[in-house]
């Protein structure tokens, strides 16, 4: 049943860092790659689920993944992505009545790292079969990050999956199959659809861009470690991606796995038991890194040429 609504979001003035793809360097020489950044935007859904009066966010985007892969993030994976906003409903349950109340949310979560103008549009969708299609994708863990394959994903192209998954009704799937170019964007999701809104920036501080060359070591590679903040425990270890990155800590309290995690600015994010999956056995008391998939929900260490995956307790 198509009883649920689909805000499809958009950031268009948003810089992205170059995926490292053919095309960069004809990119610089067109004036549109400016010392290594596009100003693609970025493209993010809020799923509303009507019965239940909840709103949830998801995202694609090159957060805590190597280099030229990408992760689907939401509040189960990065719980700082929570929208408190409850929705509110017309009395016939077929309008959005406080979409702009959602997006001044949106607007104020630094975590989202999008910035600039927001835009959006909504449909009516069946919030089961578009959340149950972000999941899948989600479980993939991290995803190769692309254009122009069909196996690979960016922001717009999982925003334009998504929605469709939620079997919206056939005008709708009609704009968003014909309406929206081969390769969706941040702007043709949104413009396809009715009910559209937009809200300046509205966050302090100067917005981003890239005035500077950057190196070809930067472009080419996850982000660095940044200095540790006192907030953040000593024995954590910086997991990097190309858009943000984050520490993770593991310790061992009442014979229990405990892991915590922070922003790169030392924010914490969370902090949870969590048990090993599978027969392999892991020695806290042995040297270990983090590796890829890790977030709130999945954690994985490194040892000894294995790999060990820790999942949050339920």
């Amino acid at each position: 049943m198509k009883n649920d609504f689909a805000i499809v979001i958009g950031w268009p003035n948003t810089y992205c860092k170059q995926p490292g793809f053919w095309f960069d360097s004809l990119g610089g020489f067109l004036g549109v790659n400016r010392n290594g950044f596009y100003k693609v935007g970025h493209s993010a859904v809020v799923l509303v689920d009507v019965k239940n009066k909840k709103c949830e966010y998801f995202d694609f985007g090159r957060y805590h993944a190597p280099f030229k892969k990408g992760r689907v993030r939401n509040q189960d994976t990065d719980p700082l992505l929570k929208i408190k906003t409850i929705p509110i409903f017309s009395s016939d349950q077929e309008k959005l009545l406080n979409v702009e109340q959602i997006l001044e949310e949106l607007q104020m979560n630094e975590e989202i790292h999008a910035e600039g103008k927001i835009i959006s549009s909504y449909l009516k969708i069946s919030f089961n079969l578009a959340y149950n299609e972000c999941k899948k994708l989600q479980i993939l863990g991290v995803i190769d990050y692309g254009l122009f394959n069909s196996s690979k994903y960016n922001c717009a192209k999982f925003v334009h999956q998504v929605v469709l998954a939620g079997k919206p009704k056939w005008i709708n799937r009609f704009k968003l199959s014909y309406f929206v170019p081969l390769i969706p964007s941040t702007k043709s999701n949104v413009f396809a659809l009715k009910h559209r809104k937009s809200l300046p920036h509205t966050r302090l501080g100067e917005l981003f861009y890239p005035r500077k060359k950057v190196s070809n070591r930067f472009l080419k590679n996850v982000l660095k470690e940044p200095p540790r903040s006192s907030s953040v425990n000593k024995n954590a270890q910086w997991l990097g991606g190309e858009g943000i990155g984050g520490w993770f800590s593991l310790e061992v309290l009442n014979e229990q796995y405990r892991v915590s995690r922070w922003t790169d600015s030392g924010l914490l994010v969370s902090e949870a038991e969590y048990e090993v999956i599978g027969d392999n056995e892991f020695f806290y008391n042995k040297k270990y890194t983090i590796g890829y998939p890790s977030n709130s929900q999945v954690v994985t260490f490194l040892q000894n040429g294995k790999s060990f995956r820790f999942e949050i307790k339920k």
